[in-house]
């Protein structure tokens, strides 16, 4: 997944010329109040797209409580950023195990301090955000791949089971219209070839090109953040999260999100 779902709006339209304040999702505070303990098992992978070089930092372990963040601790996008009123809040985390890479001289500790976690969710959107915010007191680097030092965030969609049935629905409606408008334009070059008729060659071009034009009117790429099912994990009975992410650094509240990487949840551990 290379799109970050953006949950973050500042505004949504109403009828006329009325701006409807952002609010939260309703009953998300009280979903977090009623989260068990959850304990995850994190992979990042820091590196740009394209590049050959990557640092896989493997083996981070951390639990999510329920708590108030009560102690020194990252800020954090939701809560203190340019839209706070979407905002669980941020909540206490507990590092259980630093991750860790190999490099050329053994195996490197990658230490991680302040941590915290929060969940932002937009009312109506069909898909939250959790984030986890951590301290990297020091920069780590192989090769060309770098996780630098400051604050750095992990995040991974959240889904209602009806959110996430919706969201596949529509996934699978745009990729079939999508090989509908291929497919047109596979018969039309073919007929355009067949054919000796100078008047046909260019009514079948034509047509080949009106398909291509509609293909690329489809939102592929954003769909490609919905996931499969294999992809998620069950948090609470109706509350979904996602398996892959993004890793990313940001000044705020209003820097700009800088890209560092992906992350994947390697496996939830049951106490």
């Amino acid at each position: 997944m290379r799109i970050l779902i953006a949950l973050l709006c500042s505004t949504s339209m109403s009828s006329g010329f009325f701006l409807e304040p952002v609010t939260i999702k309703p009953g998300l505070v009280q979903m977090i109040e009623a989260q068990t303990e959850q304990r995850l098992s994190v992979t990042l992978n820091i590196g740009k797209d394209g590049d050959s070089s990557r640092l896989p930092i493997k083996g981070m372990v951390f639990d999510l409580h329920k708590e108030p963040a009560q102690y020194e601790h990252v800020p954090m996008p939701g809560i203190d950023g340019p839209h706070p009123m979407l905002s669980s809040g941020a909540r206490r985390l507990d590092l259980i195990k630093e991750g860790h890479y190999s490099g050329m001289s053994g195996s490197h500790e990658v230490r991680t301090l302040k941590g915290c976690w929060e969940m932002v969710w937009r009312k109506d959107a069909t898909a939250g955000t959790l984030l986890c915010g951590f301290e990297v007191p020091e920069e780590y680097k192989r090769n060309d791949a770098t996780l630098p030092n400051g604050r750095i965030y992990i995040s991974f969609p959240t889904w209602t089971k009806d959110g996430l049935a919706y969201g596949r629905s529509e996934k699978e409606r745009y990729i079939a219209q999508a090989k509908e408008h291929l497919d047109t334009r596979n018969e039309e070059l073919e007929k355009m070839e067949a054919t000796n008729n100078p008047i046909m060659k260019a009514l079948h071009y034509r047509n080949a090109y009106e398909a291509v034009e509609k293909y690329g009117f489809q939102p592929l790429k954003m769909m490609e953040g919905i996931p499969d099912l294999d992809e998620v994990i069950t948090l609470q009975e109706d509350l979904l999260l996602t398996t892959k992410g993004l890793v990313w650094s940001k000044a705020l509240p209003d820097g700009k999100q800088v890209l560092l990487g992906t992350a994947n949840i390697a496996n939830r551990i049951e106490d």
